[in-house]
């Protein structure tokens, strides 16, 4: 790889992907030029960049905020946290990357940022975040051609933990969202028998349940202990009749990668299930 090369041939070389940018490394003095001419396209952009970049790295990242800084000059500021290992320790630190957002409108302000694109389920309605946490969308498929009732299987990847999250009905839709239904435990079991399944020697390590300020419940979670260094997670809810099921896989070796996880954790359900508290 040429030090001569532009950021954009970096990525179109490492990653196949030609993304419409320019400009400098992303520094204040020399920030990425996005020149999609859609605003929300801009985002979309800058989100991929900052995934890729993660990527390169070998650095796990979370988009904490970003902001309009200079609107005359269409400048936003990404603030981001990173996670990266070495060979002895976990360094976990901030940085800002800055960003030309072609498309902004020269008196925007911060509230004028669209939040990055996700993934949407047309026949259901739900809903899922570009950014779950430290986990970010890559990718999405339909199940329904193949197998009637599974729904959508869409990936999400964050360098030490990946997570898949499903939506599906079992062409069945279900007429209650109490997850302590007969049905919904039901669902619940055959999760976590899957998992076990696909896991030799993993064992259910804990069980917890999060309500709405009613004390309903409202969102089932499973922790297992894989073999090895390796935890996962099981979470299901019901949402607009579908059941609604994460499964999250990460590296317990280091405190720094169970805390990511439980920020993931915590991103899902607020996703789905805003304002839940979790009880054990």
């Amino acid at each position: 790889m040429s030090m001569t090369q532009s950021l954009r041939e970096r990525l179109l070389e490492t990653f196949g992907v030609d993304l419409p940018i320019r400009g400098g490394p992303g520094l204040e003095s020399a920030p990425i030029v996005v020149t999609a001419g859609d605003l929300q396209a801009a985002v979309d952009v800058e989100m991929q960049v900052l995934h890729c970049m993660g990527k390169g790295s070998r650095a796990a990242w979370r988009l904490i905020g970003q902001e309009v800084v200079a609107p005359e000059h269409r400048i936003v500021r990404a603030a981001i946290e990173t996670v990266v290992a070495r060979e002895h320790e976990v360094v976990a630190h901030e940085e800002t990357i800055y960003f030309v957002l072609e498309a902004l409108p020269a008196d925007a302000t911060t509230t004028s940022l669209p939040a990055p694109s996700g993934f949407v389920d047309r026949r259901s309605g739900i809903r899922l975040p570009f950014q779950l946490g430290w986990l970010h969308l890559d990718g999405a498929a339909d199940n329904e051609p193949g197998s009637p009732g599974l729904g959508w299987s869409v990936g999400y990847d964050g360098l030490v933990l990946t997570g898949t999250v499903y939506v599906y009905d079992r062409q069945e839709r279900q007429d209650t969202d109490d997850v302590e239904s007969e049905r919904v435990v039901e669902e619940f079991h055959s999760a976590i028998d899957d998992a076990l399944g696909a896991n030799a020697g993993a064992e259910v390590k804990h069980q917890a349940t999060f309500r709405d300020p009613l004390g309903r419940g409202r969102c089932l979670l499973a922790i297992l202990d894989l073999p090895g260094d390796s935890m996962s997670a099981v979470l299901l809810t019901v949402l607009n009749g579908c059941f609604v099921k994460a499964q999250l896989t990460f590296d317990a070796a280091e405190r720094e990668f169970g805390r990511m996880a439980h920020e993931s954790m915590e991103a899902f359900v607020d996703a789905v299930r805003p304002g839940l508290q979790m009880t054990s």
